[in-house]
């Protein structure tokens, strides 16, 4: 064999050597490409599916309620839902532990639904209780008691007030007007007790009550 022939042998093994080496960098990229792409899927899926969680959120808090009960709990049924999106979404990824992260969170969300509805049913002051117990700051179970107690005496105080102003504007608005004849009696007695105070018995001038004759400023024709 001259050296022609064992250079022509040596780049035709170097060039099947690059073609494989091509093919398998082919191969390796279109691999990675195709597992980019479907995780960019995947995460666009999540995206929408959050996004479409929102907007369920948006549209249901946006909803006029008539009772305030329903409304508490559709609210709360809509964050236990989030959670299970958020769950499956995890699963989907074979991420167990956000699996049981999330369905965790959502068991505390229905626990906490659970304390407030026995809070509101125990409660005279009813969801107004409630109102009382989540404004406050977060506290340690040893206190919580404390502060349902407190919550449920705020609530209870504010029942009360608003029950005495409402009796009070009734009496106001039921109060009869006075007469055409009750206003000129007033007017005329008013007229004539202006100069002093009230008096026993009537005037022997006008022969009207609540002064006597000395203190009269009615004029009359009759000689004194």
């Amino acid at each position: 064999m001259d050296a022609e022939d064992v250079q022509r042998q040596i780049n035709q093994t170097i060039q099947e050597s690059n073609n494989e080496i091509l093919s398998q960098f082919s191969s390796i990229l279109d691999s990675r490409l195709s597992t980019v792409q479907q995780n960019i899927n995947e995460t666009q899926k999540v995206i929408a599916e959050r996004q479409e969680a929102k907007f369920e959120q948006v549209f249901s808090d946006g909803y006029k309620f008539k009772k305030r009960g329903n409304e508490e709990q559709h609210k709360h049924n809509v964050k236990v839902m989030a959670k299970l999106k958020e769950a499956k979404e995890e699963l989907e990824e074979n991420r167990i532990q956000g699996v049981r992260q999330k369905i965790s969170e959502g068991y505390e969300l229905i626990k906490q639904r659970q304390k407030l509805i026995k809070l509101a049913d125990s409660s005279v002051a009813g969801w107004r209780a409630v109102d009382e117990y989540v404004k406050n700051p977060i506290a340690s179970d040893s206190e919580d008691e404390k502060r349902i107690s407190k919550a449920q005496t705020r609530a209870e105080r504010k029942v009360k007030d608003e029950r005495l102003r409402r009796r009070r504007d009734l009496r106001e608005k039921s109060r009869p007007y006075p007469s055409i004849n009750n206003t000129s009696s007033e007017a005329n007695t008013s007229t004539t007790t202006t100069a002093g105070v009230w008096r026993s018995g009537q005037c022997y001038r006008c022969h009207r009550r609540g002064h006597w004759r000395k203190d009269c400023t009615e004029k009359m024709d009759d000689k004194e």
